[in-house]
């Protein structure tokens, strides 16, 4: 299993769609993110169905789309850490109204098989510590 970084974030109560971390990390290149409906034509296309993006001082941080995992409330995207492309995970929990964040550092399968295949495992994985 490669190396992740785990987030907590929740909703911000005086914005709408956005989310703050709920205890700071510096492994997470983000402390908050808003989502948004996808508007780009790329990202309709690759599925997306929604957008998550967020800025540090002027310089965009994160910048993708997310792609629902089947009928959870899973989400994958992708970002960049220390240069390199690496998955990003968003897990939505609608009782509380928070996101579970996982950031692997420079992991990221090429192959969309290979990626769903991965991202299912490490859900149920999740899924079944949290049981």
């Amino acid at each position: 299993m490669p190396e992740y970084v785990h987030a907590v974030f929740g909703r911000n109560p005086s914005r709408e769609n956005y989310y703050d971390i709920a205890a700071p990390n510096d492994k997470i290149p983000f402390s908050w993110f808003r989502l948004t409906d996808p508007q780009n034509a790329f990202l309709i296309k690759q599925g997306a169905n929604k957008v998550a993006e967020s800025f540090n001082e002027r310089t965009k941080v994160l910048f993708t789309g997310l792609r629902r995992m089947g009928t959870t409330l899973w989400y994958e995207g992708d970002c960049f850490v220390t240069g390199k492309k690496s998955l990003v995970l968003f897990h939505y929990h609608s009782e509380t109204k928070q996101f579970d964040v996982y950031v692997f550092p420079s992991h990221y399968p090429r192959s969309n098989v290979k990626r769903m295949r991965f991202v299912w495992m490490f859900a149920g994985k999740i899924e079944n510590v949290r049981d």
